[in-house]
């Protein structure tokens, strides 16, 4: 994973949620985590065909649901969810005086890649 340093103290950092095998035949998602304060923005790109997969995943998560790996769902005060043509974007905000941990969202996007993967 990559991280940089954003303006305004905004931390980014971006991923590939399937191997590169997979990205050379335009199937391979691709997902870019910017976060400040007590909010974390999630941008999910290169989903044709997992759409509706990772929609039920994530509202799982919004629900209450969640089976990420991690102890992240216990900072979550609330997810929003929208969607586009390839894209699906997440909005979380965490509970007041807690901050979300990037490379535990990073953990939290990669199992749910697996979790709807093809090979499932």
């Amino acid at each position: 994973m990559k991280t940089g340093e954003m303006p305004d103290n905004k931390r980014m950092e971006t991923g590939i949620l399937f191997p590169d095998s997979e990205l050379l035949h335009g199937t391979g998602m691709k997902y870019k985590v910017e976060s400040n304060e007590n909010e974390v923005n999630i941008e999910v790109t290169r989903i044709k065909g997992k759409q509706a997969k990772l929609l039920h995943a994530f509202r799982e998560c919004q629900e209450g649901r969640c089976t990420c790996p991690t102890r992240e769902y216990s900072k979550l005060d609330s997810l929003e969810i929208e969607t586009g043509d390839d894209t699906i974007r997440l909005k979380l905000k965490s509970k007041p005086d807690v901050k979300f941990d990037e490379l535990e969202i990073g953990k939290c996007l990669e199992y749910t890649r697996d979790k709807v993967s093809d090979k499932n």
